[in-house]
């Protein structure tokens, strides 16, 4: 039974996924040619693959349509990630029960709250600690982790780059995390 990729395309872009029509059907072939059991799946299976395969890509590699403003530094508040439906903007789907909102990657993380001084002593000390574990004569170390205040987030829609601070610790995501990762930013203003 061939499914139906306007159907599919809307409920990823209800998940915060702004891909393009054409990424989004090269999936849908790609899994339909690659997996013959996928015929009998249902339309939410065929969601959650693409949705799966969009978490796993480059964003800028998938040719999306950018949802970060083009000035994202004027002195006017913005919302950022209009809701669905609105003309405010490029509209995205919304994350959840239609707050707006959308999915974006993360290019770098840094830590502008603590020193340098004390990231790399930080760093050295859980070398030391790695060194001793592999060590068997050597006791069991003390497992030191990396200091933490304020993150600051490159982030790119897959067109456009901003930038995020989080003031509270967000599970998942720290200084040496993978590149790459994406995170669900609810709709707001700045």
């Amino acid at each position: 039974m061939p499914h139906d990729d306007l159907l599919t395309r809307n409920a990823i872009r209800a998940r915060g996924i702004s891909a393009s029509v054409e990424w989004t059907r090269q999936c849908l072939e790609s899994v339909t040619s690659s997996n013959p059991s996928s015929s009998t799946w249902t339309d939410q299976q065929l969601v959650n693959y693409v949705y799966e395969m969009y978490l796993l890509a480059d964003l800028r590699a998938l040719d999306p349509k950018p949802i970060l403003p083009s000035a994202n530094t004027t002195p006017h508040k913005q919302r950022l990630f209009p809701r669905l439906g609105t003309s405010s903007g490029t509209t995205v789907g919304s994350i959840g029960d239609g707050d707006g909102g959308a999915i974006l990657q993360i290019l770098d993380v840094r830590d502008v709250g603590t020193s340098s001084l004390k990231m790399l002593e930080a760093c050295e000390a859980i070398e030391a600690a790695a060194a001793a574990a592999a060590d068997p004569t050597e006791g069991p170390a003390a497992v030191k982790t990396i200091p933490r205040s304020f993150l600051a987030l490159d982030v790119t829609d897959g067109v456009r780059r901003a930038q995020a601070m989080l003031m509270t610790t967000v599970p998942g995501i720290f200084v040496d995390m993978k590149l790459g990762a994406k995170v669900a930013f609810p709709c707001r203003q700045c």
